[in-house]
C-alpha cells in the first residue's frame, strides 16, 4: 500500500495526523482539521531533515536573503475559540513570546497566542531580538473567507505585508496588545539580520471548541540572493 506522503511538508501539532489533512473536488489545496480538545493542531511543516527538501533547510531563508512568502487561507465554518497563524518563524509554535525573530499573520479568538487588544481582528508579530511589535490590520476574520497573505523583506531587512493585494502598515511600537495600523505603506524595523526564518501555517482549537479547520490552498516562497 502506498503510504501518504509529500516530499517538502509533513504534518505536525498535539493530535495531528496525516489523516486529518484531506483533499476534495470543491477546494484547491488541503483542508487541516484539527482535533477537538484544547490546543489540537494542525501545522503545515517543512521537513527539517536537510537531504529531505530545501523548505526546511536553516539558512535557506535568512533575514538578509530578501525573502518573499505568500500564502492562501480560507477559515472554516467556525472561527470562535480558534487560532490560526502563517508566516515565517524559527519554530512552529503560534505564541509570539516564544521566538526572538519572526514575521507572521496571526489570528486567536483567545490570548493564549500572547495577548492581543482586539482579538477578532488580523495581526501581523514582528519580533526583532525578543522584542515583540504587534500590528493590528483591521481586519475583522470572518467564516468561509479567504485571505491571500503576503510578506516581503527588502534589502535592508525592513518587511511589508499584503492582504488580499493591499498593503498594511506595520507598526515600530512595542505596545502591548498590539497597535492599530490598517491599510498603509509604513514598513517593519529592520529585523535581526542571519536569521534562518522557516514557513509555517497552523490551525489550533482554543479551549471549549469542537474541531476546527482551515483550508490551505498555497504556499510560496523566494529569494533574491
Amino acid at each position: 500500500m502506498q503510504r501518504a506522503l509529500n516530499r517538502n511538508f509533513e504534518i505536525l501539532g498535539a493530535g495531528g495526523t496525516s489523516a486529518l489533512a484531506t483533499f476534495d473536488h470543491d477546494h484547491t489545496g488541503c483542508t487541516l482539521t484539527t482535533g477537538a480538545t484544547d490546543n489540537n493542531a494542525m501545522i503545515i511543516v517543512p521537513h527539517l531533515d536537510p537531504k529531505q527538501s530545501s523548505w526546511g533547510v536553516a539558512g535557506q531563508f535568512d533575514t538578509q536573503k530578501q525573502v518573499e512568502w505568500s500564502a492562501a487561507i480560507t477559515t472554516g465554518a467556525a472561527i470562535t475559540t480558534t487560532g490560526i497563524w502563517a508566516g515565517l518563524k524559527l519554530t512552529n509554535t503560534p505564541v509570539y513570546a516564544t521566538d526572538t525573530d519572526q514575521i507572521y499573520f496571526l489570528y486567536d479568538a483567545t490570548d493564549d497566542s500572547g495577548a492581543l487588544t482586539s482579538n477578532g481582528n488580523l495581526h501581523v508579530v514582528h519580533s526583532i531580538a525578543g522584542t515583540d511589535r504587534i500590528s493590528d490590520l483591521g481586519i475583522v476574520v470572518a467564516v468561509n473567507t479567504t485571505y491571500h497573505l503576503h510578506i516581503k523583506i527588502a534589502a535592508d531587512r525592513t518587511a511589508t505585508v499584503y492582504v488580499n493585494g493591499t498593503q498594511y502598515s506595520l507598526t515600530t511600537a512595542t505596545t502591548a496588545g498590539g497597535v492599530d495600523t490598517g491599510a498603509g505603506t509604513v514598513a517593519s524595523a529592520a529585523l535581526t539580520t542571519n536569521k534562518p526564518l522557516i514557513p509555517y501555517i497552523g490551525v489550533i482549537a482554543r479551549a471549549g471548541s469542537a474541531a476546527r479547520a482551515l483550508r490551505v490552498h498555497n504556499q510560496k516562497i523566494s529569494v533574491a540572493i
